[in-house]
């Protein structure tokens, strides 16, 4: 269905191929990095996921202030 949409959570860095195979089985996937403490590591997330988005002519929108974002 066109609303739907796959929900990864992401807790460490190394974590981040469960983004990139979320968006093998869906166009929209939202990203959950509320529970990176390290803001080195959430900035780090932000950026390849940004690069996700931007390589795929998506767009990113914050559903939660506090970390999670609908990329679709």
């Amino acid at each position: 269905m066109a609303d739907e949409f796959e929900i990864v959570e992401i807790n460490a860095f190394e974590e981040l191929s469960k983004v990139k195979d979320a968006f093998e089985n869906n166009d929209k996937v939202a990203i959950d990095i509320r529970n990176l403490q390290d803001t080195n590591q959430r900035r780090r997330v932000l950026d390849f996921v940004t690069g996700i988005a931007f390589g795929r002519g998506l767009k990113i929108r914050v559903l939660n202030k506090d970390g999670v974002y609908l990329i679709s």
